[in-house]
């Protein structure tokens, strides 16, 4: 979903790190060699909805619910 991404920690020994990808930007803008792989949400992903996949699509979502 574009939310994770896997970074690699400096040290003697190979450790990774799973951080979200706003964490794994700054880091890149550092130093890109420490970001081991970030998965970029798809287009149609962009606006938030969940697509095809989303179970509850047939559910609608009343405009005055109140929280």
């Amino acid at each position: 979903m574009g939310r994770l991404a896997i970074v690699m920690l400096p040290g003697n020994e190979m450790l990774y790190e799973v951080v979200p990808t706003g964490v794994a930007n700054k880091i890149s803008q550092r130093n890109e060699v420490f970001v081991v792989q970030v998965n970029d949400k798809p287009e149609s992903d962009q606006d938030g909805s969940q697509g095809e996949d989303d179970p509850y699509a047939q559910y609608e979502v009343p405009d005055d619910l109140m929280w």
